[in-house]
């Protein structure tokens, strides 16, 4: 990594009117072409569809337009470089919102709009931490569909598109049913969910989305009164479906491509073959309802590193997941566990971690989601006391949501592990009870932070 000294271009910063530093290091003194990477860089949209367990997103990214301030040099360069204005995401937008989104489509010109993202999503808590009013939703409503009203027009352009949004009453978007199916063109990715809808509308507007040939990353909807025959897509590398059988999976054509796959609930089907996703590095399962030893024996990824698994029955063969990495010679890198006490308990998940652990030796990441974890979970993760290998020794990242314990016993595991191993870098903990108040927990993890011994700490 090259690293440029800062410190002309803070004079710089001055005033628009200066004109660029002399001196050698300034980075007024790049090619025009690496300043404008760089600004892409800067600029650069990470549209992963927003949980309820991550941070809220900002309401409008305004790194373009504060780029084009920093001086006149600066202002030239980005008012001749569209690319640096063809992705916007917006959450609950306002008036002022509405005109940045005129803005940054006039200064875009003709080039493709990269990622459009709007999304509002009314479980969420406002700006300040604080529940939406009426009016508030109101306005959100209202000026949501004024940016459709500037987006749409632009159909031909768009390659990235993520619509999420609640009416507050029964309502349809015109404009979305009356794009022309050829102008989607360039459409690569896509993603639309919409309350109050008529599901015969939200049919019409999936079967225009479906004219596009280039389609990459879809995030189905399902309520579609006609699910599309996979078959027809050819390019397809990240993939989020309801439901499906294993045979439908079987039959994609883009096997070979697919990167990323989500899926709510996996059919069993009485196929015996085994399904290869060679290319497959991101697999999550949101809702098994069924035993999952079937599923793992039908599988093979070899490339896997990110895995996701929500479950809705209690796992009754531990060692089905052990085979599964094991058969597949994959190296997880991130996984996450989501399940809740009325469906499995804490023990059976802590025993189906144990069991999968040796298999788990360059796991970076972990959350584990259990709504009542108690001490149980905290002694597995904690040192043991004859100086053995602590657990998943790898971790850099650990979030545990969902706890219900005595105050201090949070703070205490994470310290000791500290201690010991020095890779956790970030730890994530969510607290279900509202007494005790955590308070050693926090100042605790704080102090950690405060002194370097980890990077960042979220506590809600």
């Amino acid at each position: 990594m090259v690293w440029f000294p800062i410190t002309p271009l803070v004079s710089n910063m001055t005033s628009r009117s200066s004109s660029p530093a002399s001196s050698q290091g300034s980075i007024q003194c790049l090619p025009l072409e690496l300043i404008r990477e760089i600004f892409l860089f800067s600029t650069a949209l990470k549209l992963e569809r927003w949980t309820g367990d991550s941070p809220l997103p900002p309401r409008f990214s305004t790194t373009a337009l504060a780029l084009s301030h920093v001086c006149a040099h600066w202002h030239s360069i980005a008012l001749s470089f569209p690319e640096l204005w063809a992705s916007m995401a917006v959450r609950c937008p306002t008036e002022h919102i509405v005109e940045l989104v005129r803005l940054y489509l006039e200064r875009s010109g003709e080039t493709t709009l990269l990622d459009l993202a709007l999304v509002d999503k009314r479980y969420r808590a406002g700006p300040s931490g604080e529940w939406p009013t009426s009016s508030t939703k109101w306005e959100w409503e209202c000026c949501s569909l004024s940016i459709l009203d500037l987006w749409i027009p632009q159909a031909h352009r768009w390659v990235g598109l993520d619509l999420t949004l609640n009416m507050s009453r029964p309502s349809t978007i015109p404009q979305l049913l009356e794009i022309p199916p050829h102008s989607l063109s360039k459409l690569e990715k896509v993603s639309m969910g919409f309350t109050y809808w008529d599901v015969q509308d939200i049919q019409r507007v999936w079967d225009i989305v479906h004219s596009s040939d280039r389609l990459q990353e879809v995030h189905w909807p399902p309520v579609l009164l006609t699910p599309p025959s996979l078959t027809r897509f050819h390019n397809i590398t990240d993939l989020f479906i309801w439901s499906i059988h294993l045979e439908e999976l079987a039959t994609l054509p883009s096997l070979t491509r697919l990167v990323k796959f989500e899926v709510m609930c996996v059919k069993e089907s009485p196929m015996t073959e085994m399904i290869h996703l060679p290319a497959l590095e991101h697999l999550a399962i949101s809702s098994l309802y069924v035993d999952c030893i079937w599923l793992f024996d039908r599988i093979s990824t070899p490339r896997l590193r990110h895995f996701e698994l929500g479950l809705r029955r209690e796992l009754v063969d531990l060692s089905a997941f052990h085979q599964f990495l094991g058969r597949t010679s994959c190296t997880l890198e991130r996984l996450r566990l989501c399940t809740y006490p009325s469906i499995s308990s804490e023990e059976k998940c802590l025993q189906f971690l144990q069991l999968a652990a040796p298999s788990l030796v360059n796991l970076r990441s972990f959350t584990f989601k259990f709504r009542g974890m108690t001490e149980t979970t905290m002694n597995v993760f904690l040192p043991p006391n004859d100086h053995g290998q602590v657990f998943l020794p790898g971790l850099e990242e650990l979030s545990l949501l969902g706890c219900h314990m005595e105050d201090g016993l949070i703070g205490s595991m994470v310290a000791a592990r500290l201690n010991v191993e020095e890779g956790l870098t970030t730890f994530r903990v969510e607290f279900i009870d509202e007494e005790p108040s955590h308070s050693l927990d926090k100042t605790t993890l704080n102090n950690l932070k405060d002194n370097r011994m980890l990077k960042h700490v979220y506590i809600s």
